[in-house]
Parts: C-alpha cells; sequence; structure tokens
C-alpha cells in the first residue's frame, strides 16, 4: 500500500465540498526563502562547507460561506553543498526533493491536513522527549525540518480542550529518538489531547509504529541481520505559568519483540522552566534536565542517560539578538556550547554562529543531528525571505 492510496480518499473529499454560491474568490501567494552559509571545523583536520538552499513556497486559499477554508501548501527544498578537508575538495551535496506539499480543509473549530506536513506539539524546548515525528535542533535558528506523510485531524472545544488523530505511511526516514526507521509498508497511527487545567494545559498523546530493516547490525554484532519489532509510545506533558514558565515531559515507550539490543522498556523525562528578567532589554533564562533509562527484560540490561540544557537571549537594541546554548552530558562528561549573533533587517537576517561541541550527539538513538554542529568552528549564514 502506497501513499497515494493512503492520503488519495482524503483529496477526494476535499474536493468533494459543495462551495455553494457565496464562495469567495480564491487566494494565491507565492513566497520562498534563499539561504546561503559558509562555515569551518577546526580540529586535527579542517573542513569547510560553503553552501545554499532555495525553499519555494506556493500557498492556495478558497473560503467556502465565510466559514470553512480549503488551503494547499506546496513546497520544495533546493540544496547543494561543497564539503573542502584541508582546503582540498573533498565531495558535493547537491539535493532537490519536496517539503511541504499538503491539503488543509479547515474552520473555526477543526482542520485535516492531508500530505507531506510537519507535526509537532509538547512543552519542552531544547531537549524533546515529544520529538516524535519532526528532527528540529534548537541550534538552528531557522528551525528546519523534514515532514512526514500523514493525515491529522483535529478538534478544537469551546473549553480550549482539543484532540488530534493521525496516521502516517510511506515515510523511510530515521527520526531522532528513533533505533530504526518505520517499515514504509506499514501504517503509523496515534492521538493526542490537550485539556486546560488551572493557567496551563496538559497534554497525553500515545503513536503506534512498526520499525525494521534489514541490515541491522550493532556494536558487538558479527554481521548484519533483519528485524522487525511493534513499538507503542505513550507521553503526558504539561506547561504552567506561576512567576516563571515551568513545565514537563514525560514519554514510556515499549518495544515489542525487539531485539536484546535494544531495551524493551524506555523512559525518557524533561523538566523545564524560563524567566525573562527585567534587566536592560529583557534577558531570557531558560533551562532544561533530561533523564533517560532503558531496560531490556531479555539480557537484563540497564541504560541510563542524564543531560542539563540552558539557554541565554538578549535584543541588544530592535535589530541585533545574542544567544548562547550550553549542553551537559553528565554520563560521559561532555559539554556542548553554542553561541549565535543575529542581526535582522525586513527580509534580510545575517548570523555569525560559533561552537565548540564532541564529535557527535550522544543523546540520540540516532545519528541525526550529529554533524550539524560536530567540533569546534564557526559558521555564518544569511537568509532573504520573499
Amino acid at each position: 500500500m502506497n501513499r497515494t492510496r493512503f492520503i488519495g480518499p482524503v483529496l477526494i473529499m476535499l474536493f468533494s465540498v459543495n462551495p455553494g454560491v457565496s464562495a469567495q474568490p480564491d487566494s494565491i501567494a507565492f513566497s520562498g526563502q534563499v539561504i546561503g552559509w559558509a562555515g569551518m571545523n577546526v580540529g586535527k583536520e579542517s573542513i569547510t562547507q560553503l553552501g545554499g538552499r532555495f525553499l519555494p513556497a506556493l500557498f492556495y486559499q478558497h473560503t467556502y460561506k465565510n466559514k470553512i477554508k480549503l488551503d494547499a501548501d506546496f513546497s520544495a527544498n533546493a540544496y547543494y553543498g561543497v564539503v573542502y578537508n584541508n582546503w582540498t575538495f573533498a565531495n558535493n551535496q547537491p539535493g532537490l526533493k519536496p517539503y511541504r506539499a499538503l491539503l488543509r480543509l479547515s474552520s473555526d473549530q477543526f482542520e485535516i491536513r492531508a500530505g507531506l506536513q510537519k507535526i509537532s506539539f509538547g512543552s519542552a524546548t531544547l531537549l524533546r522527549p515529544l520529538m516524535w515525528f519532526d528532527g528540529i535542533d534548537p541550534r538552528d535558528p531557522l528551525q528546519l525540518t523534514d515532514g512526514v506523510y500523514a493525515l491529522l485531524g483535529r478538534y478544537y472545544f469551546l473549553s480550549n480542550a482539543n484532540i488530534w488523530i493521525w496516521g502516517l505511511l510511506g515515510n523511510k526516514n530515521q527520526r531522532s529518538w528513533d533505533y530504526l526507521p518505520t517499515l514504509r509498508e506499514k501504517p503509523e497511527f496515534g492521538g493526542r489531547i490537550q485539556l486546560p487545567v488551572l493557567n496551563g494545559e496538559l497534554g497525553l498523546s500515545y503513536n503506534h509504529r512498526e520499525p525494521g530493516t534489514d541490515n541491522f547490525q550493532m556494536p558487538g554484532m558479527l554481521q548484519e541481520t533483519s528485524v522487525r519489532y511493534t513499538e507503542d509510545k505513550a507521553g503526558l506533558d504539561g506547561k504552567w505559568t506561576i512567576g516563571p514558565g515551568v513545565w514537563f515531559e514525560y514519554v514510556l515507550k515499549h518495544n515489542s519483540h525487539a531485539p536484546e539490543q535494544i531495551p524493551a522498556y524506555e523512559n525518557y523525562l524533561n523538566l523545564g522552566s524560563d524567566y525573562t528578567f527585567a534587566w536592560g532589554n529583557g534577558l531570557n533564562l531558560l533551562a532544561e534536565h533530561f533523564l533517560y533509562s532503558g531496560f531490556s527484560s531479555t539480557s537484563g540490561n540497564f541504560q541510563t542517560r542524564n543531560f542539563t540544557a540552558a539557554s541565554l537571549s538578549y535584543p541588544l537594541g530592535l535589530l541585533n539578538r545574542a544567544s548562547v546554548m550550553v549542553y551537559r552530558g553528565w554520563d560521559d562528561k561532555s559539554w556542548y556550547r553554542f553561541i549565535n549573533f543575529q542581526r535582522q533587517y525586513d527580509n534580510l537576517s545575517l548570523y555569525l554562529m560559533l561552537f565548540r561541541n564532541p564529535e557527535s550527539f550522544s543523546l540520540y538513538s540516532s545519528t541525526l543531528n550529529n554533524n550539524l554542529f560536530s567540533g569546534k568552528g564557526f559558521q555564518i549564514m544569511a537568509t532573504y525571505n520573499f
């Protein structure tokens, strides 16, 4: 079953809505973003990277009877990068792929989205147990992430509670917390409910998927093997303002019939808080602590990971902003340091980023996000929005 057959009936349903005589004129908009960067990683070898990215987007909207909207959102991700090792050409990385391709039917209290889209939720910022469908790196000032092919429905109650239901199919990429990618022919499904509680909100989420690969190999294994198992995870998160903002995210994951190298049960916990001090232009301090534990019932292995992260952000007038992020890995005594200076014009943004990190980010199960700011070095970047 391919993703075309999966979303096809939904697209037919969206286009079958009768516009009626009071339909509003169509609205079409074209926009985009042009990005250029240059950076250097300094270590035993000097690695220089140059590149550019173009993200054109086409947006269409039609309103029915002033209540129901039909949107179409299509954007592409075209990029090209060149890597030099000790000033000698190493490789180039051209690419062109869809970035977003979705249809949306919505009103004041519901929406249905079908296609390649971004699905993101939760309360945490730097260390996110609920990063199930996106791969946003908090150090990336553009917050770019690949989408997933999905059908998503959301309903908003008048009490400010809302409910989500989703189904995914045809996604083969491995995401940050995943040991293995989802089997492309297997559907992934789940849902979420958010409830107002006191002066904040509480969320409960669930997702089921079937990971697998024909090329499974972990340290200590002599050869590759085929692996299939099921994964169920439940998440609970909440966020409140009690002077400072406070939040938590907790995820319990069960990997059923997984190989002994993958924990049968996993726990992810994030505790965080932030506050903006009335100093100068306003200094924002954000801090989170992350705890992970995994237990294998077959081998009896128990593993833990502990991270603390903090960020400082300060506006240097109307056009400039400076931010600092620091991560501490308590198990391997590692430090991750990142500084970003930003200057903002009407459509143009300029960034200077300095970093000093280990060669790989040991927080995630997969190798994603390991090379973005690995080692020590700098990156300059310019973005233009039109």
